[in-house]
């Protein structure tokens, strides 16, 4: 399954292992691809940061990158490439 990208609210379920979701109630043998893409200042937030720890023990994460953001403001934050986000489904 992949989260392309994922809402705000997922983070901290996910770490929780509780989610309004669907994606936890996959099995485990189903491959799990975040892509998150959200505000530089989001990002840098130290529970975002935190929460993303603990959700790579049970996903990948394929980005974010530095770049334009929706907002119009350049940094951190913006969605990983496509041929990046395909050759993570392709590995998995």
């Amino acid at each position: 399954m992949i989260r392309r990208p994922p809402r705000s609210t997922l983070f901290p379920y996910t770490t929780l292992f509780r989610s309004t979701s669907t994606v936890l109630a996959l099995p485990n043998e189903v491959p799990l691809i975040i892509c998150p893409a959200m505000n530089v200042n989001m990002w840098e937030n130290k529970m975002v940061r935190k929460n993303m720890i603990v959700i790579k023990e049970v996903a990948d994460i394929v980005g974010p990158k530095k770049g334009m953001l929706a907002c119009g403001v350049e940094g951190m934050g913006a969605l990983a490439d496509v041929d990046d986000i395909f050759d993570a489904i392709v590995e998995a």
